[in-house]
C-alpha cells in the first residue's frame, strides 16, 4: 500500500512541471497574431496550429 502511494506521489510531481509554463502578456500574444498584407503581386501564407500535439508534430507544407 505504501509504495503504491509513493508511486502516485511520484507520477503525479513529474506533471507538475507540465503547468507551470511562462505566460507572456496579452498584449504580446495580439501582436504576434498580426498578420501585415502582402504587397501587390505577392502572396501571404499564415499557419497557425492550436493545441498541444498540434505544435509538437512536424508538417511538411509545399506551396507552389
Amino acid at each position: 500500500m505504501y509504495k503504491k502511494i509513493v508511486l502516485i506521489a511520484l507520477v503525479s510531481s513529474l506533471f507538475t512541471g507540465c503547468a507551470s509554463v511562462a505566460m507572456v502578456s496579452g498584449e504580446k500574444t495580439e501582436l504576434a497574431k498580426e498578420f501585415s498584407p502582402p504587397s501587390n503581386g505577392s502572396s501571404g501564407l499564415y499557419i497557425y496550429r492550436a493545441g498541444i500535439i498540434g505544435s509538437a508534430l512536424k508538417k511538411d507544407v509545399w506551396v507552389n
